[in-house]
């Protein structure tokens, strides 16, 4: 059994893209490995140092940056009339956007839109704007709702366009797969977390971040997993902020004890497998079982409190 591990760091020098995991799916070295899970944690200041905050199912959103670009006529500021400004254009689909942002509030997969810049033109006192474009992150926690979000805003861009007679093109970036946590590989990280003796917390809500780790979910069951820094720690990409060197042993001491107890679940197959084929009663099975259930380092492990976050 292969398992592939990743932890995600936040510094001032690193931002986080989407291109990493893919980049990787994709390398020739990696596919030979044939993993078969794949796990990752990421530092959440706002949570009790060394806590493991889990979820299964939507972890954290899926997301994607979106261009839409608008090319009428330009002419001279004395002259308008002369050009085809997207100058009115874009305040009508400002106040679209809006519109449709509110009527998201009440969306179940939390799917948003959100302006992130928007340009009319030069910076110039004498020419009337002839370029004018849209920048904007789509996200939801659901890949479909996603992808029905941005079709259905392209398709109101290219109506509006011809309305103005303006010429419309657009481009995707920085996609984000949504981080869909496996259930069996989630309860792996928390029997792990008790075994260590961590605090483990359960959320509700996906976070509303994108993580591109998502996209293993596409070649194998993967769990990504929160690890706390400190409840008063500075948010992530705050310009104060500093990753905490101190939860770096306790991640490692996490990721160990997933290779443990995945490395007896593979024991476990290969015993019922040999057992199946060489046609083992069930009791002797089980008693071979058992037997190395109780040479196991993670046999019988004092539960924690588990704490379900509202």
């Amino acid at each position: 059994s292969n398992v592939s591990f990743a932890q995600k760091e936040h510094t001032q020098s690193w931002l986080t893209n989407s291109e990493g995991a893919e980049a990787v799916i994709n390398d020739p070295q990696f596919r030979e490995l044939k993993i078969d899970v794949a796990f990752a944690l990421h530092n959440l200041p706002g949570y009790a140092k060394h806590q493991v905050i889990l979820k299964k199912d939507c972890f954290a959103s899926a997301s994607q940056g979106l261009k839409l670009i608008f090319d009428g006529k330009t002419s001279h500021a004395s002259q308008p009339d002369k050009g085809n400004n997207p100058q009115q254009l874009i305040t009508t689909l400002l106040d679209a956007f809006q519109k449709k942002y509110e009527n998201l509030r009440r969306d179940k997969y939390h799917t948003i839109l959100t302006v992130t810049h928007v340009v009319i033109g030069e910076e110039t006192f004498g020419v009337a704007p002839g370029h004018a474009e849209i920048w904007m992150t789509l996200r939801s926690q659901n890949d479909k709702s996603l992808q029905n979000l941005t079709e259905s805003t392209i398709a109101l861009c290219e109506f509006a366009s011809k309305e103005y007679g303006l010429d419309f093109s657009y481009s995707i970036h920085e996609a984000f797969a949504a981080t869909m946590n496996s259930g069996k590989e989630t309860d792996v990280v928390e029997k792990s977390a008790q075994e260590l003796k961590l605090s483990v917390n359960k959320i509700k809500e996906p976070f509303p971040w994108s993580e591109d780790f998502g996209r293993f979910g596409n070649i194998c069951p993967i769990c990504l997993f929160g690890l706390g820094c400190g409840l008063e720690h500075e948010p992530l990409h705050s310009p104060r902020y500093e990753f905490e060197d101190e939860i770096i042993d306790t991640g490692v001491d996490v990721f160990k004890k997933i290779v443990e107890i995945e490395s007896w679940k593979l024991k476990i197959e290969k015993i019922t497998s040999a057992s199946n084929a060489l046609g083992i009663g069930a009791s002797s099975f089980w008693s071979e079982a058992e037997k190395d259930i109780a040479e196991s380092p993670t046999a019988e492990p004092e539960r924690p409190k588990t704490i379900h976050n509202s």
